[in-house]
């Protein structure tokens, strides 16, 4: 029964420690050409995350805005790329998601055809500088 025990915790420990791996290896991650891009993408939404704090763009058209530091921004065209929302301070200094953004993430549906500006100033995330109004 001991002997039970004992492989039930190794076997318990291993898938884990495999949740972990493939939790990690679902952030987003953004091709070479497209570090340092700046740039206004549109396209049509594939899908939304729960939370409303990041969407997915099949990117069909892409103009680079100034400041654009990416190598091959024109890759963008015809990938389904990650958008975040931006973070701001609330009022005691803790970081959020700017509530405008989330509202307009929240708005979006699958297949909506939709424009974003964009920026990846560090990491491997686009964030959402400037979006459509909502209506």
């Amino acid at each position: 029964m001991k002997w039970h025990g004992i492989v039930l915790v190794i076997v318990a420990l291993l898938g884990l420690s495999a949740i972990c791996v493939r939790a990690a290896d679902s952030k987003p991650t953004l091709p070479d050409g497209l570090m340092g891009l700046k740039a206004t993408l549109s396209g049509k939404v594939v899908s939304i995350s729960d939370n409303a704090r990041t969407y997915v763009l099949k990117v069909e058209k892409m103009e680079v805005v100034d400041g654009n530091k990416a190598s091959d921004p024109q890759s963008a065209v015809g990938m389904e790329l990650t958008i975040s929302v931006s973070w701001e301070a609330d009022a005691k200094g803790n970081p959020r998601p700017v509530p405008a953004q989330v509202a307009y993430v929240k708005n979006l549906k699958p297949g909506d055809a939709t424009w974003v500006t964009v920026s990846n100033d560090d990491g491997m995330r686009l964030h959402i500088k400037a979006f459509p109004d909502a209506k």
